[in-house]
């Protein structure tokens, strides 16, 4: 009875605090907007990392004048860093507890009170990007952001907006390093999912991977040249990856705080390879990179200037694979087939890293690559499927 009494005290002093946090952001805010009565104003409560290099970069290709998004921070999800990409363009402001439950009505309350206030109009990101004209998909891709935001990225592949923000990572010392490798792959991994308010399967599914199962990979990544710039969270070097110091480096090799050094990592890298997250949206901010996703899912979902795998699942018959391929993009039915897949095994990891790197310069690799997969993003993105996970899953053996 005591341990109950004692919990729901540190939840209202939590839910006090958070409250308090959100006050004083709306007093910061007023503030703020004062000078920017003649801007738009756009709000951004929800979404990961990637939603945070997506959205703004959305509006940075697309509106004509000066812009100003309220974003809500996280530091479990988010980098602090955005805000120096778009040239201060961001304001950041606290998501708290109280956000997760009521992010609709604080979405509405801070709509009115700033309309109220300073006659000022502020624009939801999601409304702003779905108001954009889009044709109508039978898969109902139609409903989803990437509809809207991968088409213009697209017509905009190789921009150089965010230069002047790249080059302050040239002088770090340890790029010189690594100059004479073939190059820098940012290699990406999770050994547990963040935590969330829901119950998120493909977060767990995915994101639950230590290290050495990504021994074999980085192995042959080490032994073909590469070098390997480790993103994502920090993790405990096990003793055969210390026989390769030389050819990586993590944040504690750094001076750099965890903001700056995944920035470094991101956007310094030529190549991102791992799992779908934010970071592998690197290379909206640098064209450049080239990226290579594992065990992604939805099946049918990939990033532009991207070649992606997905988990082993045995198609019964090419009928399935196309319309997994066409109508899980939106649908996502996990629970229709998460007892027939599993993920990627340490040697096809390694199977499908060698492919994609061996082939990175050749562009004619996957031009017979034509699978007739009319799912909207595909076109959109014109990312590639791994020929090695086709080979794999015996995808010439469908009928």
């Amino acid at each position: 009875m005591i341990k109950k009494k004692i919990f729901k005290t540190i939840i209202f002093l939590k839910i006090i605090y958070s409250l308090f946090l959100f006050l004083l952001d709306i007093i910061r805010l007023f503030c703020l907007l004062l000078k920017r009565k003649n801007q738009k104003i756009f709000l951004m409560l929800e979404g990961g990392f990637g939603h945070t290099i997506v959205n703004p970069h959305f509006i940075n290709l697309t509106e004509k004048t000066n812009w100003t998004l309220i974003l809500a921070y996280d530091k479990k999800f988010h980098n602090k860093e955005i805000q120096q990409v778009f040239n201060k363009k961001i304001i950041l402001i606290s998501k708290t507890r109280i956000f997760w439950k009521f992010n609709k009505r604080i979405e509405n309350f801070m709509i009115i009170f700033f309309q109220s206030i300073f006659s000022l109009k502020i624009i939801p990101i999601k409304k702003y990007i779905m108001d954009t004209h889009c044709s109508v998909f039978k898969n109902d891709y139609h409903k989803m952001l990437e509809s809207r935001t991968f088409k213009v990225f697209k017509n905009f592949q190789n921009h150089k907006l965010y230069n002047s923000y790249i080059k302050k990572y040239d002088d770090i010392k340890l790029l010189s390093k690594f100059s004479k490798n073939k190059g820098i792959i940012n290699f990406h991994f999770r050994t547990k999912a963040k935590e969330t308010s829901t119950d998120d399967w493909f977060s767990h599914f995915r994101d639950s991977e230590n290290i050495d199962y990504y021994r074999e990979s980085i192995e042959y990544i080490f032994n073909e040249g590469w070098v390997i710039f480790f993103g994502g969270e920090d993790f405990h070097i096990p003793n055969w990856l210390k026989n390769y110091s030389n050819k990586f480096i993590t944040r504690k090799d750094t001076n750099l705080n965890n903001d700056k050094y995944g920035m470094f990592v991101g956007l310094k890298s030529n190549i991102y390879i791992g799992l779908l997250s934010g970071g592998s949206l690197f290379n909206m901010i640098n064209p450049k990179i080239k990226s290579l996703l594992f065990n992604c899912l939805p099946f049918g979902f990939g990033h532009m200037n991207s070649v992606v795998s997905y988990p082993m699942i045995k198609f019964k018959s090419l009928q399935e694979f196309n319309d997994l391929f066409i109508n899980d993009l939106y649908k996502k039915k996990f629970d229709s087939y998460k007892v027939r897949i599993r993920k990627l095994t340490s040697s096809e990891t390694k199977e499908i890293i060698a492919d994609f790197l061996k082939n990175i310069n050749d562009k004619t690799y996957y031009q017979n690559q034509n699978m007739k997969i009319n799912n909207g993003l595909l076109q959109d993105t014109k990312f590639k499927i791994s020929k090695k996970w086709l080979e794999i899953i015996n995808y010439d053996r469908l009928a």
